[in-house]
């Protein structure tokens, strides 16, 4: 048995629908990718002080 066959079998017996599509698809991805564009573009850019100040 695979290892991915061994994760997905220890999902199915959780009861956990796994998130991820087929191979290559694009929308996988899509929250983490949002999330680190809004986290680089908002606070990325912002220069911090030092704790002692």
């Amino acid at each position: 048995m695979t290892r991915s066959s061994q994760f997905r079998t220890a999902l199915a017996q959780q009861r956990i629908r796994p998130s991820v599509g087929r191979v290559g698809s694009c929308y996988d991805n899509t929250v983490a990718e949002a999330f680190f564009a809004t986290f680089k573009t908002e606070i990325g850019k912002v220069c911090w002080t030092p704790r002692s100040e």
